[in-house]
């Protein structure tokens, strides 16, 4: 074995490091940054516009036959009380149908 020493290589100055930033970087990265934050906001925007959609869609049943619409699975016609519950499952349990 050989007992060469070899020289401890100084240390990168920051504008030699890998790290440094190359020029309009610096631009890129806040047009990146503002960007991604821009579509990352939309999430929940379309989630809350989503459920006012939703909630005006069955405005209606609520006027009509009130909280009852949600809690309550009966379903009587003949009396017009209606749940969604016993609709939602009915769903559930037939198939798809293509017509």
């Amino acid at each position: 074995m050989s007992d060469v020493v070899r020289p401890v290589p100084a240390p990168l100055t920051e504008r030699e490091s890998f790290a440094a930033p190359l020029g309009g970087a610096a631009y890129g990265d806040r047009l990146y940054k503002w960007t991604i934050t821009g579509f990352a906001w939309c999430v929940p925007i379309l989630l809350v516009l989503i459920a006012v959609e939703v909630a005006a869609a069955a405005w209606p049943a609520f006027r009509a036959f009130g909280l009852g619409f949600i809690t309550s699975s009966k379903w009587d016609a003949v009396r017009g009380e209606f749940g969604g519950p016993a609709l939602i499952q009915a769903y559930m349990r037939e198939p798809a149908r293509s017509t």
